[in-house]
């Protein structure tokens, strides 16, 4: 029986808190490391209502660095469940790593953060040019199941407090199974996640390095930077609908001491009907399949680190000084001389 799609809190309502400057996850309490916060929240057993805060949970694992730290929070409830990896640091040792996932199964409400923040300070007595440059791993928002559901992803850079780059897109997916995609996307991200790339049930966003340049500062010029990834994941998603198939053994040797139940390697137990042999290696040709069923799952991330095929660009802010415009114009004047030595010289040799 499909859970009505009233229970799905509007995206709307989020995104509009956000435009007022009002906090998204009021309930939670994030945890500060160096130039990094981190926060997350969730819901087990609905997509909307009272949430925890995931931070202080007595399940969460956080791993601190000299600048910034890494959370994990895996929590369920029969078959609802919820799943958090969050992560932000600039380390002398471990280099520079920044992304978040919100995952969930069942009915359940997910969101968390990761913000980098710093001020940065023109400290010579000159204007110079400043240069952000970050790399952003793959992303994901994917819907898996019958029900309803949402995956959002918020990358963004803010300005003292202004948004001057943002990639922010949605997946919806309604009680009937209808799907669309949206996005509000700003200067340098918004060619980071397209709708249009589609793989399976799931939009993709390739890796790639960015540089955001701010132009000249003047000197003695203060300004704050805020780099935000925010990922949301909730929805009402029944059982049975996602289906994987998986090898098992109906048949053992003695000698290995497996024994019954075993299971197929990937965590899920082996069907009682088909784990009564004898302790010990699989039979050579009885090895069978057997399907095991899990609830709806929705997923947003980007940055995760398990993926090891490609390599982000570490977190770095510089000034640079630039020639001043007398300097260029005298440097105009020197490859101009240099021009007309070199027809001279071809002249001569005529």
């Amino acid at each position: 029986m499909q859970n009505p799609p009233s229970r799905i809190k509007p995206i709307v309502l989020s995104l509009g808190m956000a435009c007022l400057g009002l906090p998204l996850m009021a309930s939670a309490a994030p945890a500060i490391y160096g130039n990094f916060t981190l926060d997350a929240e969730y819901i087990i057993g609905a997509s909307s209502g009272p949430k925890q805060d995931g931070m202080s949970d007595a399940a969460t694992s956080i791993y601190p660095y000299s600048n910034g730290g890494d959370m994990y929070l895996w929590k369920s409830v029969g078959s609802n469940g919820v799943f958090f990896h969050t992560y932000g640091y600039d380390d002398t040792h471990y280099g520079s790593s920044f992304g978040a996932r919100a995952s969930g199964d069942g009915s359940f409400f997910t969101s968390t953060s990761v913000n980098y923040n710093a001020a940065y300070t023109n400290t010579s007595s000159v204007a110079q040019n400043f240069t952000f440059t970050f790399g952003v791993q793959e992303g994901e928002l994917g819907i898996n199941g019958i029900g309803a559901a949402v995956a959002e992803l918020l990358l963004r850079i803010r300005i003292n407090g202004v948004d001057v780059a943002r990639d922010q897109t949605t997946l919806v997916q309604d009680a009937f199974g209808a799907r669309s995609c949206t996005s509000s996307d700003l200067g340098l991200l918004a060619d980071y996640m397209d709708c249009g790339s589609v793989y399976g049930n799931s939009v993709i966003a390739a890796g790639r390095n960015y540089t955001l340049d701010l132009g000249l500062i003047a000197a003695g010029e203060s300004f704050t930077l805020d780099y935000d990834i925010v990922s949301t994941a909730y929805g009402d998603l029944s059982e049975g609908e996602t289906t994987y198939n998986h090898y098992v053994c109906d048949e053992w040797e003695d000698g290995y001491g497996y024994g019954d139940g075993y299971g197929d390697g990937y965590g899920h137990p082996m069907p009682t009907a088909m784990a009564m042999e004898t302790p010990g290696g699989c039979v050579s040709g009885h090895y069978e399949t057997y399907t095991y069923t899990a609830p709806g799952n929705a997923i947003a991330r980007s940055g995760d680190p398990i993926n090891t095929y490609w390599a982000p660009a570490g977190i770095s802010a510089t000034f640079a000084s630039v020639p001043e415009p007398s300097s260029i114009a005298l440097l105009g004047l020197a490859f101009a001389g240099l021009s007309v030595t070199g027809r001279r010289k071809l002249r001569g040799r005529a």
